[in-house]
């Protein structure tokens, strides 16, 4: 049977990359609690770049977690696991 162990979501945040300002929404971190998904992705979420995000030909990340992993790893706390 399948089962959620985490949902991350992140904001947009200004961050310094090769020496200029840019808007990224990379720093997922875990929420709680219910969320919806629709026909454009997790409600309340919004995309730095949608050229590459978002949109109704863009999808959400469902990461499995192996049988013989007791819980996600923690070197992929920035994935959204869905």
């Amino acid at each position: 049977m399948a089962q959620t162990y985490s949902i991350n979501l992140s904001g947009m945040r200004e961050v310094l990359f090769a020496g200029r300002i840019v808007t990224t929404g990379i720093y997922k971190q875990p929420i709680h609690g219910e969320v919806s998904v629709g026909k454009l992705g997790v409600a309340g979420v919004a995309q730095a770049d949608l050229t590459v995000h978002g949109g109704l030909d863009k999808g959400a990340i469902d990461e499995p977690v192996r049988d013989d992993e007791a819980e996600p790893s923690p070197q992929r706390s920035d994935s959204g696991r869905v």
